[in-house]
């Protein structure tokens, strides 16, 4: 949830400085990781019924670090809305691991 909440007020930053984009884009971007965090939480339930938590935490981080990656190393608008589904996308697997714990 750290990596989100500092996350979330940079994206504004990133659009503006580096893409040169407008409010709309702002808008779709950010809109994209709360459409990856909901898609995430619900594809990733089923996976985790055969993966550990840590291993969903694990890897989690690792599609939030890709996400960002991507955004950085190809500053576009189209992968900027693509890092950020998956940064949301990785987050829900995240949210699902430490929630799990809410529904056994």
């Amino acid at each position: 949830m750290f990596v989100m909440g500092c996350f979330g007020p940079l994206i504004a930053i990133f659009v503006r400085d580096t893409l040169h984009a407008s409010t709309n884009t702002f808008g779709f971007a950010s809109a994209m990781i709360g459409v990856g965090l909901l898609a995430g939480v619900t594809v990733l339930s089923a996976a985790a019924k055969k993966l550990r938590n840590t291993v969903l935490v694990y890897v989690g981080l690792g599609g939030i670090a890709f996400g960002r990656h991507l955004m950085g190393a190809a500053p576009h608008v189209v992968t900027t809305i693509v890092g950020c589904f998956l940064t949301g996308f990785a987050a829900g697997g995240i949210i699902r691991a430490l929630t799990a714990h809410c529904y056994v």
